[in-house]
């Protein structure tokens, strides 16, 4: 087993256990493939649906704010 995958499992025990189910799923459905590896639920689709129909209306946040928010989580 690699180093990384090493330091992988260890974070995952320390998540919570609906976590770690969470994140297992993602690496068991990993395609073998070039095809998507995540599928939206209903909920998500939703979403986004909801999302282009905010930027039709011209409901976006101004490039000041979008800097903000991503120096807020950017990793240093």
């Amino acid at each position: 087993m690699s180093e990384i995958v090493k330091q992988a499992i260890e974070k995952l025990n320390a998540l919570p256990p609906a976590m770690q189910e969470e994140l297992a799923r993602v690496v068991l459905d990993y395609p073998d493939d070039d095809t998507a590896v995540y599928h939206l639920t209903p909920e998500e689709e939703a979403d986004l649906d909801e999302a282009d129909r905010e930027i039709e209306r011209g409901e976006i946040a101004p490039p000041q704010e979008v800097e903000a928010m991503f120096a807020k989580f950017r990793v240093k």
